[in-house]
């Protein structure tokens, strides 16, 4: 059985001035953001895979995981955050016609659930339902089952692509 990767800590720059840093290179970022970037879209194949599985593409399951973390991050001192559209898109990086899309279907199969914001009502916010928090929960039991799952292939290291 292969090892999953360890991922190196590389400091990244915000302002990217890279004279006056000593941590890390241009190129030492660059190389690090390349893996990550490679390593990211390894792991959104494997997730689109499990997520077909149960007849979601990526984006659906991924817009019903948030909704599922941010139910988990209330408490009864907190008020539910509940996600308008906006929010989604920036949240998941797809645009405001793809999470419409996504809305949209999740909605008709029940998944999700919206209502008119209380602080605009053009808005509408969204959440999951019991059938939507009973699927990821069947997902996450099934995902937790098979043996190499969440593992990251050796490929997306570098030591092995070089």
């Amino acid at each position: 059985m292969q090892e999953p990767c360890t991922p190196q800590t590389v400091p990244l720059n915000a302002g990217l001035d890279f004279a006056s840093s000593s941590s890390v290179s241009a190129a030492e970022w660059i190389d690090a953001a390349c893996q990550m970037i490679a390593t990211g879209r390894i792991v959104a194949n494997q997730l689109a895979v499990h997520a077909k599985s149960f007849g979601l593409t990526e984006a659906e399951f991924r817009l019903l995981w948030l909704l599922r973390t941010i139910c988990d991050q209330q408490s009864a001192s907190r008020p539910p955050q509940l996600l308008n559209q906006k929010a989604m898109c920036e949240r998941l990086g797809l645009s405001p016609a793809q999470i419409s899309a996504v809305v949209e279907r999740l909605r008709k199969e029940g998944l999700i659930v919206g209502q008119a914001s209380a602080t605009d009502r053009r808005q509408n916010v969204w959440q999951l339902t019991s059938s939507g928090q009973t699927l990821l929960e069947t997902i996450v039991t099934k995902l937790a089952s098979q043996p190499s799952a969440g593992q990251i292939p050796h490929s997306a290291c570098k030591e092995d692509a070089a």
